[in-house]
């Protein structure tokens, strides 16, 4: 077990400011597995924040500078947190260190071998499918997910062996991480609030991993162009790149993939390895490649293409990504998270597999402004297959708070700003716009008339009030 004495780690005191973010707790309970003394503040109580305290984490409310003394070693922001939040502030005046969650977690990690798990979509199911492989194995790997793992019931662990992280490369600061092995799922047209553009984005990962002289391997999505692009940069530096897929050009190549809402099956041929059956209890076809990356990845540890396959069979995929409940009532709830177009398309993809139209209603929540901005012809594109749209308030899951953040969403126009009511005007008179605090009402009286009410929306707390609606029955919680 590594302890609070590894290199790096500013002192054995932290507190956590804004802990009752998902992320933010995460680090908190890694840092207290590891005999951290822990402390943290948020503005409100919520399940997070007593769970933490369940653990033993001193929580207190917040901001204010009374939280911080001079004992602490360390202070622990996320992006949201502004400069002049009076914690921050306390702990300047103090000289105590103040480090992004970024930063806290690499120190955590520092100094073991760690893989990083990466891109636009997927990579915490992809993440939580690869430990689950090293813990078949007979690995005692942890690892650090956004969100739990549901045959763990934690969304963080720590272990004596590998390290399995999903790192977070929304606002670049995965330049904090040194990992041994990157898995890279896609890159796609994604947090431009932050890259402004896929050519900056795909610049950054470039630059990030061939500055990493800890780098021994990276597995990348070889149908994706993005991570294509990526590869050859890569290549020309001299990094091993292991390509996954299910085209020609993939060494561990997927073929004869089925899906379900609940389930999946393929077929995978490893380099010089009979090929194997995966089967997994996770649906969608985007899967596939999740499920495609965390083998590839496991085989070029080592690990055999037939303890992959027993490993897989039993894994459920991580919480809040997908999730489907089935009510008293006998309707079906489908809760999905979708913020890309990509992931949107899979969904009603795999819906209308399953289900005719007229049967389902779908719930679109657009997940921060400049996405609505950016996606809004594709977004149109994807739901305009449904009969039947229902479109809920824009859900600002974080408004960034790097000077870069601030450069440019200012020189996004007035004019390119989008708007709920622009989409459903887009979509035509098979769409309406239901207020946030009215949905849970609306989707209650809905189950007379659907059979299946699907849910694609960006955070976890508002899948479980839609799934409480719509079944009675909540989602299954982090234990």
């Amino acid at each position: 077990m590594v302890t609070a004495r590894a290199s790096g780690w500013p002192g054995r005191r932290w507190h956590f400011v804004g802990v009752g973010g998902v992320g933010m707790k995460s680090v908190a309970a890694l840092a207290f597995q590891l005999g951290l003394t822990v402390s943290g503040s948020d503005p409100q109580p919520s399940p997070i924040t007593r769970r933490l305290q369940e653990l033993g984490v001193d929580f207190r409310h917040g901001p204010t500078a009374r939280n911080i003394n001079s004992d602490l070693d360390a202070v622990v922001i996320t992006t949201i947190i502004p400069p002049d939040d009076p914690e921050v502030v306390a702990a300047h005046r103090l000289g105590i260190p103040v480090l992004h969650r970024s930063q806290a977690l690499a120190r955590l990690v520092e100094g073991r071998p760690s893989i990083g798990v990466l891109g636009s979509a997927g990579k915490g199911t992809t993440a939580g499918a690869l430990t689950s492989i090293l813990r078949g194995a007979g690995l005692d790997a942890g690892f650090y997910l956004g969100w739990h793992l549901r045959s763990e019931g934690s969304s963080v662990q720590s272990g004596r062996d590998w390290m399995v992280l999903e790192i977070d490369e929304s606002d670049g600061s995965m330049r904090n991480f040194t990992p041994d092995l990157v898995v890279i799922t896609n890159l796609y047209r994604e947090h431009l609030d932050y890259y402004g553009d896929l050519d900056t984005m795909i610049d950054e990962f470039a630059a990030w991993l061939i500055g990493n002289e800890r780098l021994r391997a990276a597995v990348l999505n070889a149908d994706d162009p993005g991570s294509r692009r990526l590869a050859r940069r890569l290549i020309d530096s001299g990094i091993t790149v292991v390509g996954y897929g299910f085209g020609p050009a993939a060494r561990h190549r997927g073929s004869e993939l089925r899906t379900t809402l609940t389930d999946l099956t393929l077929r995978w041929e490893a380099p010089a390895q009979p090929a194997v059956d995966l089967r997994a209890r996770v649906g969608m076809p985007y899967n596939g490649h999740n499920l495609l990356a965390a083998a590839a990845a496991a085989h070029w540890l080592g690990i055999a293409t037939e303890t992959v396959r027993a490993a897989l069979v039993d894994y459920e995929g991580i919480a809040g990504r997908l999730e489907v409940l089935v009510g008293e009532s006998g309707v079906t709830f489908v809760g999905a998270y979708a913020a890309v177009p990509e992931s949107l398309d899979a969904v009603v993809d795999q819906i209308l597999a399953c289900h005719a139209p007229d049967d389902v209603l779908m719930v679109f929540q657009p997940n921060r402004s400049w996405r609505l901005s950016s996606f809004l012809a594709p977004y149109v594109a994807a739901l305009r297959r449904m009969n039947h749209v229902v479109i809920t308030d824009l859900a600002e899951t974080f408004v960034g708070q790097t000077e870069r953040h601030r450069r440019l969403e200012a020189e996004r126009s007035a004019s390119d700003a989008r708007s709920e009511a622009d989409l459903v005007a887009a979509l035509g008179p098979h769409a309406r716009c239901v207020p946030a605090e009215r949905l849970e009402a609306v989707l209650r009286e809905e189950t007379r008339r659907f059979r299946v009410i699907a849910v694609v929306a960006g955070g976890e707390a508002f899948l479980d009030r839609m799934a409480r609606a719509v079944t009675g029955a909540a989602l299954p919680a982090e234990r």
